[in-house]
């Protein structure tokens, strides 16, 4: 079913998967667009960095707090909430995202902020989030979506990784240069290769690993700079692949889940173990997943491994990211589900706004 070029191109009406293939275009224009950016002498002066979004809006924000970690100069804290915490004050940075910009909870939120004098810094590719910035004058980032054919908010998150890095670069937050930029780019392009539709499912490893899936509740494994990634894929698989996923982190994983595999006895039929392995990961941390793998094996529970080749943690990263973006777009097709659609949030939309 997956090697059926044709066929695929011809029902992928959305464009979903040129979309796909275009995560690096859409990261080169965000980069494009948002490096000449300037942001107030004050923006310098904060404790703390928040970036609000729901959905594929706050994705960036995973990836950059699982690579970058080690080298914060502040704390980066993810809300998904409509309400801001009591420590938002004028000493919080708070990037407000929303790629539609009618994300009701973000715009609560925002409006919370801004009350508290937060320095405000606004992503969107128009709508409320993009008027609120203008009324406020406030600096922004207003995208046009060039290269995201589908028009779906999660097939151009490119635009929100890229510009999520610029700014929090800009405040000092992180060390974000050219070079690394470039290398975002090139693993981005070298994947699209691997992972091609053209690609068959013998030499493809994102089909090999969405057979594996199928009919399963995948359970993805991943540390440090790659969970991030891995939580990209969670929500991918369960938004685009329609299949049900949830992520788990070694090493807290090793402190509850082993012992929580034996019950419903059906885990063994259910169940499909995705462990996303580093030699960049803690020595301690690989010796984790070596140890891990055989007791999920041992409890005859299918498992599979995926190991980026790239040599730095943002280029493994970024190739976790194609690997996962290619992987659910084929569980889809295996699932005989249309990728694009979410009938059951637009369900739940339609009914709150009633």
């Amino acid at each position: 079913m997956l090697d059926n070029v044709e066929k695929i191109t011809k029902a992928d009406k959305k464009g979903v998967l040129k979309a796909t293939e275009m995560l690096w275009q859409q990261c080169q224009q965000a980069w494009d667009d948002t490096k000449d950016i300037a942001l107030a002498p004050n923006y310098q002066d904060v404790n703390k960095a928040i970036v609000v979004g729901m959905g594929a809006s706050h994705l960036g924000a995973q990836v950059i707090n699982a690579v970058y970690q080690p080298s914060l100069k502040i704390p980066l804290i993810i809300q998904n909430e409509y309400n801001a915490p009591g420590y938002i004050d004028d000493k919080s940075l708070v990037i407000a995202t929303s790629y539609s910009g009618n994300t009701e909870e973000t715009l609560s939120f925002a409006s919370q902020a801004i009350i508290r004098k937060a320095k405000m810094i606004c992503i969107s590719s128009g709508g409320k989030l993009a008027e609120f910035s203008k009324e406020n004058n406030l600096p922004s980032y207003i995208f046009e979506s060039k290269f995201n054919p589908s028009k779906i908010p999660r097939y151009g998150s490119g635009y929100l990784f890229i510009a999520q890095m610029a700014f929090l670069a800009k405040v000092g937050a992180i060390s974000l240069e050219q070079s690394d930029v470039d290398t975002i780019i090139d693993t981005l392009k070298s994947q699209n290769e691997k992972y091609a539709l053209s690609m068959d499912t013998t030499n493809n490893p994102a089909k090999q690993l969405a057979k594996s899936c199928l009919g399963k509740v995948v359970i993805l494994v991943a540390s440090e700079h790659l969970a991030g990634s891995a939580y990209i894929l969670k929500n991918q698989i369960n938004e685009s692949a329609k299949n049900f996923s949830a992520l788990f982190k070694i090493p807290e994983l090793n402190h509850h889940l082993l012992e929580g595999l034996a019950h419903p006895r059906q885990n063994k039929r259910i169940l499909q173990f995705v462990f996303f392995e580093s030699n960049l990961y803690h020595e301690r941390n690989q010796m984790r997943y070596t140890i891990t793998k055989q007791v999920v094996t041992k409890q005859g529970i299918g498992i599979t491994s995926f190991k980026p080749q790239s040599p730095t943690k943002i280029s493994q990263a970024f190739e976790t990211i194609a690997f996962g973006s290619f992987t659910s777009l084929y569980l889809s097709i295996l699932n005989q589900v249309d990728p694009g659609p979410n009938p059951w949030v637009d369900f739940l939309k339609e009914k709150l706004g009633k």
